[in-house]
Parts: C-alpha cells; sequence; structure tokens
C-alpha cells in the first residue's frame, strides 16, 4: 500500500500494532488498537476527519451478527456515517456503495487490492456470515436489503436521540455550582425509551 501511495505522490503513515496480542477475541482487539492508533495519529497531527472504508456490504453483515446477538434497536442500527470521537469525527462515505462496485472500479482503473485474510477465516463469525452471503443466489438481494434495515434504524436512532435531547434540556438544569437539578417527574412522564 505504501508503494501504491508513494507512486501516487500521496503521502502516508503506516502504523504498527506493536507489543503481546490476545489469544483470543483478537477481531475485537485489533479493531480496537487500530482505532486507537488512527484516532492517536490524528490527535497529533491535527488531523479532524478520519475517513474509513466501510461499504454497504460490510453494514449488511454488521446487521446480521447484531441481529444474531441480540441488539436492540440502537445496535441494529449498525454503523453510522458520521461518528464523533474525543480526537476525529469518523467519516464512512462509502456505506452505501456494494463492496463489488468498489471492486470493479478499481479492476477499471487498474489498481491492486489487498484483501484481509483474516476476512476468509471461518474461525471468525462476520468470515462465516461474508462466504454465506456470497454462496446465496440472492445475497446480493438479501445484503441490500439487511443494509436499508440499518439505515432506517439508523434513522430511527437519530430520532431517539434527537428526543432524548429535547428532554434532557427540558428536564435539567446544570447549576454553575458544578451540580444539575433534574426534574424526576419529567423523567418519569418520559417514554422509556427516552427515559
Amino acid at each position: 500500500v505504501g508503494g501504491w501511495m508513494a507512486a501516487r505522490g500521496i503521502a502516508h503513515h503506516i502504523l504498527h500494532w506493536s507489543g503481546a496480542k490476545p489469544a483470543t477475541g483478537i477481531q475485537a482487539a485489533a479493531r480496537r488498537a487500530r482505532y486507537d492508533q488512527l484516532e492517536d495519529w490524528c490527535r497529533q497531527a491535527g488531523v479532524l476527519h478520519l475517513l474509513l472504508g466501510h461499504q454497504r456490504d460490510d453494514q449488511a453483515e454488521t446487521y446480521l451478527l447484531r441481529a444474531v446477538a441480540g441488539s436492540g434497536d440502537d445496535g441494529l442500527a449498525a454503523m453510522t456515517a458520521l461518528r464523533e470521537t474525543a480526537a476525529v469525527r469518523l467519516l464512512r462515505p462509502l456505506l452505501e456503495v456494494p463492496r463489488a462496485a468498489l471492486g470493479a472500479t478499481l479492476e477499471m482503473r487498474g489498481q491492486e487490492w489487498i484483501d484481509d485474510p483474516s476476512n476468509q477465516d471461518a474461525a471468525y463469525a462476520r468470515s462465516r456470515v461474508r462466504a454465506r452471503l456470497a454462496a446465496d443466489d440472492d445475497g446480493e438481494t438479501y445484503i441490500a436489503g439487511l443494509a436499508a434495515t440499518a439505515r432506517r434504524l439508523g434513522r430511527v436512532r437519530a430520532a431517539v436521540e434527537a428526543a432524548t435531547a429535547r428532554l434532557l434540556s427540558e428536564t435539567v438544569r446544570f447549576h454553575p455550582g458544578g451540580f444539575a437539578n433534574v426534574d424526576g417527574g419529567g423523567l418519569l412522564a418520559a417514554p422509556d425509551e427516552l427515559a
């Protein structure tokens, strides 16, 4: 990847995950380490926006994995296109783009890419979901439908967050002395999803 970037005159930095690795939960630990390193680099470099390459098929897989785990509406909304962290704004501009379309675009431009070998390892649930969807004749239809459901639930999540913010603005008053007055009656009267 460094060679591809250099050939195009694009400045880049390669971050390495050093130190001991866990014996179990390696994908979750690697994901956390990756985000921590990227956010730390962005903070140090003064970078405010970090674009991620998650695409529509990733979104569908996330939805299915969370559904099997018994997630509620918030979890089933899967990944957001925009998420604020303390260090950076995470942006996922490709969430609506099918994986196959990205591959076709790269092929058309003569650009190679690297598939993470762990994405093919049946030891991981996401790999099994991906393989099952790819093997199904209706896999593309399922992926589109799952991603659309996650998108709709994302709008529900945003609406609930906005209603919660309104409820807090009506029931909580912050005092300059560092404490808050809470209208417990107002919270108790609110729907459970907000309160």
